[in-house]
């Protein structure tokens, strides 16, 4: 059985912590492991394992997964959803030979939680066993609440071990979920599957044939229309259509660990049933999650608190209210659309000088001739540099301004952010 474990998503449900440039998968929450090195742990050395991301998290990738022999990883041309990603990963495998049409792969993503992974590990070869005869297996968990963060299968007859599926539900509203709850014939989708590739191949056909297509493409066109295919779910596009779906039930204790309520229910709690993690001095407070590392946290006679301090916001927001926090969110992106750019020093030595800079919409910097190149890097957002030449840059990708009057220009709607560098000679000639 080949795994694939899908590592590029972004997270934004454990904002502030888990955010766009360091989602939750990379995260140890105060323990030894990451969530994906947990679950890398999990599969290696029994099968074969590879790591799907995008190019902005390839390198943190293959830093945590370096400790597994023989874990690979693949990365993903750009972020278009589940679908397209599981594609480019049996394209890729495929075409390099390390894929057969008759293996079983289980598509896995990077962050789930299992409290008996031995009896988890132990469904996998019943799962196997029925792949192989043409059907798609999903692992079920038995719902606790109503809860429209999770897609709902809907069972019907059981045979053996498994369930025949009737239907596949992402993501319900309230209604329907608590109506599913009452009924008792449904289960959480846990988010893996297992497959056999052709019977999978056959399903991309038959339930999306844009993708269909594009299996057929050369690796390298392949790659260049990436950017083509529809950016959806596999829920979506194939798990709620294929009439190929049984489940297995895991019976035992799981989370995806995706929201401040499933992490706290998660790590490990006080007395006073408090997580701690980092510098954190609580005295009287109860049912609380505190969380800073880069400075100490003092609190005294809090309930029901989460207070998350990180470099670039301090987040406090009562336990019960911690479902409207997207409310939050949207006022926190208007609140910075109206705030002005700045700079901040990150480093000052002798040999270098590290800037961090920050320009809103529509707003620019000139920088003027230097006696030696500055090396800029893009965070975030769109670079747009008026010297010598016009030249935009994106995130990730890096320039040098040499001897040379220029202006960095930033025309779009998101914060432009970037690093400036410059070294012991520019920085005495700067004085």
């Amino acid at each position: 059985m080949h795994i694939i474990v899908l590592a590029g998503g972004k997270g934004s449900r454990l904002w502030p912590l888990s955010n766009q440039s360091f989602p939750k998968q990379f995260l140890t929450f105060g323990q030894e492991t990451s969530f994906l090195q947990k679950t890398v742990g999990r599969f290696s050395p029994r099968h074969p394992v590879f790591v799907s991301t995008n190019q902005a998290y390839e390198m943190v990738v293959k830093n945590q997964v370096q400790k597994f022999q023989g874990v690979e990883v693949i990365t993903e041309p750009e972020g278009r959803n589940t679908a397209p990603a599981i594609a480019w990963n049996l394209k890729i495998l495929i075409e390099t030979k390390r894929l057969s049409f008759q293996d079983i792969c289980l598509i896995s993503p990077s962050d789930l939680y299992f409290s008996d992974e031995d009896y988890f590990l132990s469904l996998l070869a019943l799962a196997e066993k029925e792949a192989k005869r043409g059907k798609i297996i999903t692992f079920g968990i038995t719902p606790t609440r109503a809860d429209t963060a999770y897609g709902y299968l809907r069972v019907l007859k059981k045979k053996g071990p498994f369930f025949s599926v009737e239907t596949f539900v992402e993501k319900p509203d309230l209604k329907k979920t608590k109506r599913f709850l009452k009924e008792g014939r449904s289960f959480w989708n846990a988010g893996i599957f297992v497959f056999q590739v052709r019977h999978f191949l056959d399903e991309l056909k038959h339930h999306i044939p844009e993708i269909d297509f594009w299996m057929k493409l050369s690796l390298e066109k392949a790659k260049k229309c990436f950017f083509s295919l529809p950016s959806i779910s596999i829920d979506h596009a194939l798990m709620e259509k294929t009439s190929h779906l049984l489940l297995i039930p895991y019976t035992s204790g799981w989370s995806d660990l995706g929201s401040w309520e499933r992490l706290y229910e998660h790590l490990s709690k006080d007395e006073n049933r408090n997580v701690k993690l980092g510098q954190v001095l609580a005295q009287g407070c109860k049912n609380s999650f505190f969380y800073s590392m880069k400075r100490p946290l003092l609190a005294l006679g809090i309930e029901n608190l989460f207070l998350i301090e990180t470099p670039e916001v301090i987040l406090a927001i009562r336990k019960e209210l911690l479902q409207h926090m997207g409310k939050l969110l949207v006022d926190l992106k208007n609140f910075k659309k109206k705030k002005a750019g700045g700079q901040q020093i990150l480093a000052v030595h002798q040999n270098y000088f590290i800037e961090l800079l920050t320009l809103m919409e529509q707003q620019s910097v000139e920088i003027k001739a230097l006696s030696r190149a500055s090396h800029w890097v893009v965070l975030n957002g769109v670079a747009r540099v008026v010297g010598l030449t016009t030249k935009e840059y994106r995130e990730e990708e890096s320039f040098d301004l040499k001897q040379e009057k220029a202006v960095i220009l930033n025309l779009k709607d998101n914060p432009l952010i970037l690093v400036r560098i410059e070294m012991k000679a520019l920085l005495q000639a700067k004085r």
